[in-house]
């Protein structure tokens, strides 16, 4: 928490509407930017959780019983990654790295999942989902709380959070549009196109940040 006491924060926050916490926040590519990504890997995950009991039912006929025993390994395998090999991971590469890494791997299962014929493939696509998108959440977060400034970090996470709801508000009509109007597999497609955009984009703001580093400072001539 910031060194403020509740009437320093109260004043701080009267009359700031929720639109200019968001244009602030996003004057800060070091907060903007992974809130940007977690809207676009939100609204990718909501493309599968949306058809998936449907599709799985269509392709593999499988039962409702059986998709959310499905849903619940891929819970245990997230639980697994957060819970004890994020944070040797996120030491050893970084939280950008396992955000480039892990969206760029999501994407490739997901485009497994949706193409997939044979159970094994399928479930093994579901796994390597799970496995991947469990570094890349509590690794936007972290990139969204460090770039943040220290008396905005409050802010910054609740509108983090909000990016997530709003996802799943536009995500669940348009993987049903798809679904009936395109094909089964179109919002797995869609969500695996949305992930390798956060991938690139990710890659991107990494090549940008280590750009900065490397820049040579210029040289000052002294009389």
């Amino acid at each position: 928490e910031p060194p403020v006491s509740p009437e320093m924060r109260a004043e701080r926050h009267r009359g700031k509407s929720r639109i200019e916490a968001i244009r602030l926040v996003f004057q800060y590519t070091g907060s903007g930017f992974p809130i940007g990504l977690f809207f676009l890997l939100t609204l990718a995950v909501t493309q599968m959780e949306v058809v998936f009991a449907l599709y799985l039912g269509s392709v593999f006929g499988f039962s409702a019983r059986s998709a959310g025993m499905l849903l619940a390994l891929m819970g245990l395998l997230m639980a697994l990654v957060q819970g004890g090999l994020i944070g040797s991971f996120s030491r050893r590469l970084g939280e950008l790295p396992l955000v480039i890494l892990g969206t760029a791997v999501s994407g490739l299962a997901l485009l497994a999942f949706g193409s997939a014929t044979v159970v094994p493939i399928a479930i093994a696509s579901l796994c390597l989902l799970a496995f991947s998108h469990g570094f890349v959440h509590p690794s936007l977060s972290s990139l969204a709380s460090k770039g943040a400034a220290p008396n905005q970090r409050g802010m910054v996470m609740g509108i983090f959070h909000s990016a997530s709801s709003f996802a799943r508000v536009v995500g669940p009509p348009l993987a049903g549009w798809l679904y009936d109007q395109a094909s089964p597999s179109a919002p797995f497609t869609a969500g695996a196109c949305l992930l390798f955009l956060a991938s690139g984009i990710s890659l991107v703001q990494g090549l940008r940040s280590e750009s900065v580093q490397t820049q040579p400072k210029p040289k000052t001539d002294y009389l």
